[in-house]
């Protein structure tokens, strides 16, 4: 099955990414992988190429995140 989503930018509104880059964890983690504030952040792959949350980010995933439909 191919993925729907790419990028944290298109499944969460504008106010959760900037409330996950607060995040310390967070933002660490996605600096360490190369992504860039401001720019879209990639989801992370499994090897059979589908999107999935890290242990990271889904232990500091705000409960009024809720993603877009596609």
């Amino acid at each position: 099955m191919a993925a729907s989503f790419y990028y944290w930018n298109d499944c969460v509104d504008v106010q959760d990414m900037e409330a996950m880059w607060r995040e310390p964890e967070v933002s660490t983690e996605w600096l360490d992988a190369g992504e860039t504030k401001g720019n879209k952040v990639h989801l992370s792959r499994d090897p059979e190429g589908e999107p999935y949350l890290t242990q990271t980010e889904m232990k500091v995933k705000h409960p009024f995140i809720y993603f877009k439909d596609n």
